[in-house]
């Protein structure tokens, strides 16, 4: 991993609230347990990532209702597929994190 991205990371981690350090699914960005019949609970530092998606500037009006409705499904404890996970991770490359 590189230093850029290490620094990425590390600038969502909460020091107080650790992150576990071995998860179901490692994409670039995103991290998540799997729950039960193939869904996942992202993790904190991951949730964070995708709020912040939401305050930048998305061109496609497609992706921007994708990212709200991930939101309203977290809050509401909901389980993300793994499809919608890879889709999170790419949006996350795309957007947030630009090499």
């Amino acid at each position: 991993m590189n230093k850029k991205k290490t620094k990425f990371i590390e600038s969502y981690t909460d020091p107080t609230n650790k992150d576990s350090t071995t998860y179901d699914l490692e994409l670039n960005f995103v991290k998540a347990n799997l729950y039960s019949n193939g869904f996942y609970i992202v993790s904190p530092s991951s949730y964070n990532m995708i709020v912040d998606l939401k305050t930048t500037k998305i061109k496609r009006d497609i992706e921007k209702t994708f990212i709200n409705s991930t939101i309203k499904k977290i809050k509401k404890d909901m389980l993300l597929s793994r499809n919608q996970l890879l889709w999170l991770d790419d949006l996350i490359t795309k957007y947030l994190f630009v090499n």
